[in-house]
């Protein structure tokens, strides 16, 4: 009798781990399927294949008749010359303005197109200047325009003022914004103390 209750316990056990064991086999099948369903969104500001040259801590400066126009800076920097891109990480750029005033871009990454200095920011994307602060998920930058705009939602908040819109332009030259698609906001007569 002893020997059948022993028996069975060990079977129950067996049965046990083989539902335990197919229960994360069926986990892990359905997150390897997940993953090959829904991409990585920012796969598009990966480097695609091997760099030509990679650099850490990377300083790069645009100069326009003599003038700095901006200044990136990042962690890392892949050169994938056959594309004409550099893929940066977690790169931060001052804009800099006629008024000598800077705007501040920082973001998870971004890529830099090496033959027209157009920038495309994404992740955690925030434009910090002394009257206000914008996040959005992701920006583009055109240079030769000084332009920055957004397809995506974006917010902007200020000491008198916070706005949100589906998405945005700001012109770097004339320091004036457009806002389209539900903007919604609201503005302070009174600037708190």
């Amino acid at each position: 009798m002893n020997l059948s209750h022993l028996n069975r316990s060990r079977l129950i056990r067996f049965a046990l781990s083989g539902i335990i064991f197919l229960g994360l086999a069926g986990v892990v099948a359905i997150f390897i399927d997940y993953r090959a369903s829904n991409p990585d969104k920012t796969e598009a500001l990966k480097p695609q294949g091997k760099a030509d040259i990679s650099l850490t801590e990377i300083r790069h400066t645009a100069m326009k008749d003599g003038k700095k126009e901006w200044t990136l800076t990042a962690k890392s920097a892949h050169l994938v010359d056959r594309k004409n891109k550099t893929y940066v990480e977690s790169p931060s750029i001052i804009f800099f303005l006629d008024n000598g005033e800077e705007v501040l871009l920082t973001a998870r990454q971004g890529v830099l197109a090496v033959d027209s200095n157009n920038i495309t920011v994404e992740g955690d994307v925030e434009i910090k200047h002394k009257d206000y602060v914008l996040n959005a998920h992701k920006l583009y930058y055109i240079h030769d325009k000084r332009l920055i705009f957004s397809k995506l939602p974006v917010e902007i908040r200020g000491k008198i003022f916070h706005l949100v819109a589906d998405r945005m332009t700001h012109d770097l030259n004339t320091s004036r914004s457009v806002f389209d698609g539900n903007v919604k906001g609201f503005y302070h007569e009174k600037v708190p103390m």
